[in-house]
């Protein structure tokens, strides 16, 4: 039996991790210019100074690798988006480490400012996590706050599908009580029944149309099965596949209106 010396063992991880990270480096250059490309937008990751966003969203520049992870996820959420949709209305993207705003923790958020709005990123989860699918989540669900305070959206009828006797949060602290709210597995099924995807959809309308263009764009099989269980579901999902097929016709998203008119019987 032989055995590696250490310094040839060291010599060769040293090798190793150098392929690896320069195979890294160069991945990270190219999506660094693809996504611009693919968006018409800029993308910058040198943190929220000097960009003349909302003081109150502070983040610091994102690391290397975590860019690498992040802009990974971005560019595999841009596949949602047909191309020409994302030359004329694609954001800018800036991708922080942590990110805050007024000092609460947050995941993502928004600069509405025409021409070209923004949609900030926190990417410090992304290690040693690599939950690429929450990245792009982030990015869906930021994004269609955009869309929909730049373009008409079925408000009323949104509100139409609320369950009798709800209301949204009216307070700063009502918001910050219903986002703390985190539903326990058992207690989905319930709030699946009153036409939401997500605890988080409670806290707004805006975060309720937001939980909903995630899984449209994401995870749509899961959407299909939930529409099909529950016909409250079934009313929003017809509405926001609507109003993105109203923006671009070639986006390749399911048609919920056969599944709109569902008899309550199969709520439960």
């Amino acid at each position: 039996m032989t055995t590696v010396k250490p310094i040839h063992f060291l010599a060769s991880l040293v090798i190793i991790c150098t392929l690896i990270w320069g195979a890294g480096f160069l991945t990270l250059k190219h999506l660094q210019k693809e996504v611009p490309q693919r968006t018409g937008a800029r993308l910058y990751q040198n943190g929220t100074q000097g960009h003349k966003l909302n003081n109150r969203i502070l983040g610091d520049k994102a690391g290397a690798l975590q860019s690498l992870f992040a802009l990974w996820a971005i560019d595999q959420a841009l596949d949602a988006y047909p191309p020409m949709f994302l030359k004329s209305q694609g954001p800018n993207i800036l991708l922080a480490n942590q990110l805050s705003l007024l000092g609460h923790p947050i995941s993502g958020t928004v600069q509405i400012r025409p021409p070209k709005s923004w949609v900030i990123l926190a990417s410090n989860y992304l290690l040693p996590s690599l939950d690429l699918q929450f990245m792009r989540r982030t990015f869906h669900h930021e994004f269609s706050s955009i869309l929909i305070a730049n373009t008409p959206f079925p408000h009323s009828d949104w509100e139409a599908t609320l369950p009798a006797g709800f209301s949204f949060p009216k307070t700063d602290q009502e918001r910050l009580e219903a986002l703390q709210d985190y539903p326990s597995a058992a207690e989905m099924d319930v709030i699946y029944a009153r036409g939401f995807v997500a605890g988080y959809g409670r806290s707004s309308q805006e975060n309720d149309i937001n939980t909903y263009a995630e899984l449209l764009l994401d995870a749509p099989v899961e959407l299909v099965n939930l529409a099909s269980r529950y016909p409250a579901i079934a009313k929003k999902a017809a509405l926001i596949s609507g109003f993105y097929k109203s923006l671009d016709p070639s986006f390749k998203i399911s048609n919920f209106t056969t599944l709109n008119h569902l008899p309550s019987s199969q709520s439960k």
